[in-house]
């Protein structure tokens, strides 16, 4: 699958959905995004700065939550705590 970005009002972003993702049970959607998100964290080992290896982990991991968000919730940076109270390295 192919996702597109395009700028809309305000700099949010709009997100191509094809037809066969609007059929889908909600379930098999997060699977597919999620699917998408591993890739391209994937593709991030590479980098071998460590800020910058962060800093492109963050921006797939921005875009994920985004789709998944319903309007007027944002993403900022930050760190993300567990239910355990473990914190994100």
């Amino acid at each position: 699958m192919r996702v597109t970005e395009t700028p809309a009002l305000h700099g949010a972003k709009a997100r191509f959905v094809p037809m066969q993702e609007l059929l889908m049970e909600p379930t098999q959607l997060v699977l597919s995004l999620n699917a998408e998100v591993l890739e391209q964290l994937k593709r991030t080992q590479h980098i071998p700065h460590a800020g910058e290896n962060g800093r492109a982990r963050e921006k797939v991991i921005r875009r994920f939550l985004r789709q998944l968000l319903p309007a007027g919730f944002g993403i900022d940076t930050g760190f993300v705590i567990d239910a355990s109270g473990g914190l994100s390295r």
